[in-house]
């Protein structure tokens, strides 16, 4: 047997795999984001996810301070959350035909090795990055993780500034009240209780008649300040960062004065990956091929975990099958995404029709 280069080695191709692999995190604003924010984790277990997430938060009680009674009721101030494993896989095969082609020389077929192996990972990671915004449960039969947009739909109906929520995320649903609790006034404006509102993302409708124009370029700052100020509201921050489509992003610069100019967000973790985002009354912005169209999603890292069953984000593996005499080189990931509160979404969409 030829005395190949240590590339061909198994353990060697694998952790060469791995490498490849990588430029994950350059490719994508929202895999740059999730692991520079810490939102990776590996070696997870177990038949499916789950957590427990609280979304009661106990009334207080007012009392004469001559005359205290304290009643002690049993709470229970969590709900149980579960979502199943997905996984992906992507294979590729070395024939021996192709082996045979290439003898003659050991950098020939290292760098048939070398091709293969960067293709796959070229595949798998920009496919991958378009995975962190897919529905997870568009059909009964949809193997995908449960991206953003698995607990973002409306029916199409905008009551004040937003669409009304009708989704299902976690075996939990998504629409206002559905949890419990009373609200007095138009949601997201006036009072109420938290579980009203727990699991049940913001989704501002940026064609919304109350806004001063027909459209996203005429609306987005409004559309914007509205997101951010009731998600701040209600969840006692404002969100870290919103992705965009691209075109929204285009839309927006091109909308601004001569006098008005985006402020560029530098020195971030993301900007140290390559990623350069803008500011926008302290919220980083961002726009990446994969973000749908029409769409921008606002959110806390914090909020979101994206898990791995495995010691990496991505398995390999390289194998030879003796039947086939092909060598067999395959991708992996086992693990899901999570949003630990849907109420910490929020989302820019055209739920209305512009200029309606």
């Amino acid at each position: 047997m030829a005395d190949y280069s240590a590339v061909l080695n198994t353990s060697t191709l694998v952790n060469y795999m791995r490498e490849k692999v990588q430029p994950i995190f350059r490719r994508s604003v929202f895999m740059a984001g999730l692991r520079e924010n810490g939102c990776l984790t590996f070696n997870n277990s177990g038949k499916q996810m789950e957590w427990h997430p609280t979304v009661i938060r106990a009334e207080l009680t007012a009392a004469d301070p001559y005359n205290v009674s304290i009643a002690f009721p049993s709470r229970n101030r969590e709900i149980i959350c579960q979502l199943p494993w997905r996984s992906y896989n992507l294979g590729e095969k070395i024939t021996k035909f192709d082996k045979l082609a290439n003898q003659g020389s050991k950098v020939q077929f290292v760098k048939l090795v070398d091709h293969i192996v960067t293709q796959m990972s070229q595949d798998f990671t920009h496919r991958f990055g378009h995975k962190l915004y897919v529905d997870g449960n568009a059909a009964a039969t949809s193997r995908d993780i449960h991206g953003l947009q698995s607990c973002t739909s409306n029916d199409g109906t905008v009551t004040g500034y937003v669409g009304d929520n009708d989704d299902t995320y976690a075996e939990k649903s998504t629409a206002l009240g559905d949890l419990g609790g009373d609200w007095s006034g138009t949601w997201p404006a006036g009072t109420g209780d938290y579980e009203y509102h727990a699991w049940t993302p913001m989704i501002v409708d940026v064609n919304n008649s109350n806004f001063s124009g027909d459209t996203w370029k005429e609306n987005w700052q409004e559309a914007m300040n509205f997101l951010f100020s009731y998600m701040g509201r209600l969840n006692d921050r404002e969100p870290d960062v919103c992705i965009l489509n691209t075109d929204w992003v285009r839309q927006a610069k091109d909308s601004l004065t001569d006098y008005d100019r985006f402020e560029v967000s530098a020195n971030t973790r993301m900007s140290n990956l390559g990623h350069k985002g803008l500011l926008y009354n302290g919220v980083e912005l961002y726009h990446e091929y994969a973000c749908p169209s029409s769409l921008g999603f606002c959110f806390n890292w914090d909020n979101l975990e994206l898990r791995s069953m495995q010691s990496d984000l991505i398995g390999t593996m390289n194998d030879f099958d003796i039947e086939s005499t092909e060598d067999l080189k395959a991708l992996d990931f086992y693990g899901n995404m999570q949003i630990w509160l849907p109420s910490g979404i929020g989302v820019l969409a055209e739920v209305s029709d512009a200029g309606t």
